[in-house]
């Protein structure tokens, strides 16, 4: 199928309270503004993402805003991770009041920090 690689499916998603543990346990961090991204190397084939948005980073529209905008993210983007990771973005306080642009503009910045920091 044309569009397959840019979908989001359930085996590319971090689901289970273990999974994102170990990735906050030993996982490498980078923080920003409005988000802050730990990851761990991982011998799939794939990266797979998981968001946590708490009360802290908004209402319950701005948590999904946040989310959406986060997968949407992931989806156009994971192909230029040259290594497969399990991948754990946070929304940090006040993200959901900032607008969309802002936290997409930091977002990619934080991509591309864990780009570079894969490659070396």
């Amino acid at each position: 199928m044309p569009g397959e690689k840019f979908t989001f499916r359930k085996d590319a998603r971090i689901r289970k309270r273990l999974e994102f543990e170990s990735v906050k346990n030993s996982g490498q961090k980078l923080a920003g503004r409005y988000w802050h991204a730990q990851w761990i190397h991982v011998q799939a084939k794939a990266s797979r993402l998981g968001v946590i948005t708490t009360r802290k980073s908004g209402l319950s529209h701005e948590r999904a805003r946040l989310r959406r905008l986060v997968r949407e993210f992931f989806r156009l983007h994971r192909m230029e991770l040259c290594k497969a990771v399990d991948l754990v973005i946070v929304a940090r306080a006040g993200s959901g009041s900032a607008d969309s642009k802002t936290l997409r503009m930091e977002l990619a910045t934080l991509w591309y920090r864990i780009a570079q920091r894969l490659t070396s």
